[in-house]
């Protein structure tokens, strides 16, 4: 019984350093997909992977505080909130008035 509460109390220890990689991973794959073409800088899989990169690598910084990487984190988030907004914008318009390009 005690190897499994040591086993929690690691894991809960290392979260943050996961979430925060996955995060890493998500903006890396994110911006390498962009440079090879496979998706557009306005597609929703890229401002997706964006904004929750950043929320994920923002929780990891609440962990190991680093001020001005939680800005970029921050700034980066918004961004990618701001081209969602846009994306949805773009996709209502469309559905309302269909017939315009």
């Amino acid at each position: 019984m005690p190897h499994t509460f040591i086993f929690y109390d690691t894991f809960i220890s290392c979260l943050p350093d996961i979430v925060g990689g996955l995060g890493v991973a998500m903006t890396l794959f994110a911006y390498i997909a962009l440079q090879m073409k496979k998706i557009a800088a306005h597609d929703l899989l890229y401002l997706s992977l964006n904004l929750f990169g950043s929320i994920f690598i923002i929780y990891s910084l609440v962990y190991s505080w680093n001020l001005y990487a939680f800005i970029v984190e921050l700034v980066w988030g918004l961004i990618s909130l701001y081209g969602l907004y846009q994306h949805v914008k773009k996709f209502r318009s469309s559905v309302a008035h269909p017939l315009r390009g």
